[in-house]
């Protein structure tokens, strides 16, 4: 307990009479004294242990995590992110326009694994080879992107019943898909940041283009959908 940070007034002592603890009944004595090697805390009369609220929500006491005393806090920290973005994947959020708050909640997770870092200190050794991976893979998403590679142009849409939008997307050089793909959709003038993935609709064997029936649930799919409505009114004028 060479990282324990005893409160003012108090110490750890080896020396602790077995009279000062109690052992429940069928747990083995041995086992709670660590055969023989037993600490405790020792107070003043005037001075107390560290509280739970200390251990929990401070680093005072000093022992466990990266640095001492910092897994408590940050395991507070980590259960209420997983609350957040729990919360923020139920439909009553992705279902009713609030795509944005799905999205960027679950940006969170960026925070997430770099308090786990400082939570559990052996878990950089697991998360080195994965989040390598992971890091190879938003690189090359990125100068995929910056290239122009998969950029491609809306060739028409389609107004249908139900509110849904038929897609006819020009195919990109060297793009090639199965049956049952999909892909991952931008539109800029809708909103540059959202990435939404849809099926393709289209055979594989269709040459030149691709298309996609979106149907308007959200707020970036009714977007859509009125995008194209306001165009169609625009050409009957």
């Amino acid at each position: 307990l060479t990282l324990y940070n005893p409160p003012r007034g108090c110490e750890v002592v080896d020396d602790c009479s077995p009279s000062s603890v109690i052992v429940p009944d069928g747990v083995n004595p041995d086992y709670v004294y660590n055969n023989g090697s037993f600490l405790c805390q020792v107070c003043d009369e005037n001075r107390q242990p560290w509280t739970f609220a200390e251990w929990i929500f401070t680093t005072q006491p000093g022992l466990f995590g990266m640095p001492g005393g910092i897994a408590n806090p940050t395991g507070i920290a980590l259960l209420f992110i997983l609350i957040i973005m729990f919360v923020c994947s139920l439909p009553f959020i992705r279902r009713r326009g609030h795509f944005e708050i799905f999205y960027f909640s679950h940006l969170l997770y960026h925070v997430y694994y770099i308090i786990l870092i400082l939570h559990a200190p052996e878990f950089w050794k697991w998360f080195i080879p994965v989040g390598s991976l992971w890091a190879a893979e938003r690189i090359y998403r990125i100068i995929h992107r910056s290239l122009g590679h998969g950029k491609s142009v809306i060739k028409k849409g389609v107004i249908l019943p139900s509110k849904v939008t038929n897609l006819i997307v020009e195919r990109p050089p060297g793009f090639n898909f199965s049956t049952g793909d999909w892909v991952f959709v931008n539109i800029p003038r809708l909103a540059s940041s959202e990435w939404h993935p849809f099926t393709i609709s289209s055979a594989p064997e269709v040459a030149g283009q691709f298309t996609l029936h979106i149907r308007g649930v959200g707020q970036w799919t009714n977007k859509l959908h009125e995008l194209f409505e306001e165009e169609y009114a625009r050409q009957q004028r």
